[in-house]
């Protein structure tokens, strides 16, 4: 968990900064809800053969997964994940960036209360998630 405190010089930057990540998120949601269409149907495709395997050998056999998996510096790695996987792992990804996009939204909120152009904002960030704003009013 990684929290980072942004500063911004101005109200409009701060602005352009929440319109900009909304903006980026709303694009990259686009891109993986097309990939997550061609996964969803390879994985249809392979669950189809290995029910009909299965029917075939009476229920007796598995078919054997070609997923090897090991660790490499602390990080999973998965050669030929299966498409049942790979199709979880972009689910998960999406209703993360949804998530993202929702927080994001509702920083607007926040808006009205900016009144004064050259007042200082701060937002904090919890693992690239808006948790807190910091407001300074020059005088």
């Amino acid at each position: 968990m990684a929290i980072v405190i942004k500063r911004f010089e101005n109200v409009s930057s701060f602005k352009k900064y929440i319109e900009d990540t909304i903006a980026e998120t709303k694009t990259l949601l686009g891109t993986h809800m097309g990939e997550i269409e061609a996964i969803r149907q390879r994985y249809e495709k392979t669950r189809k053969r290995l029910d009909l395997i299965k029917k075939m050998t009476g229920g007796k056999q598995e078919a054997a997964k070609d997923t090897k998996q090991t660790e490499i510096s602390g990080f999973r790695v998965l050669m030929n994940p299966t498409a049942e996987y790979e199709l979880n792992l972009m689910e998960e990804a999406i209703t993360s960036l949804q998530e993202r996009l929702t927080n994001f939204e509702n920083s607007r909120e926040i808006f009205p209360v900016l009144s004064e152009e050259s007042m200082k904002v701060g937002v904090v960030l919890n693992d690239g998630l808006p948790t807190g704003f910091l407001f300074y009013v020059l005088e």
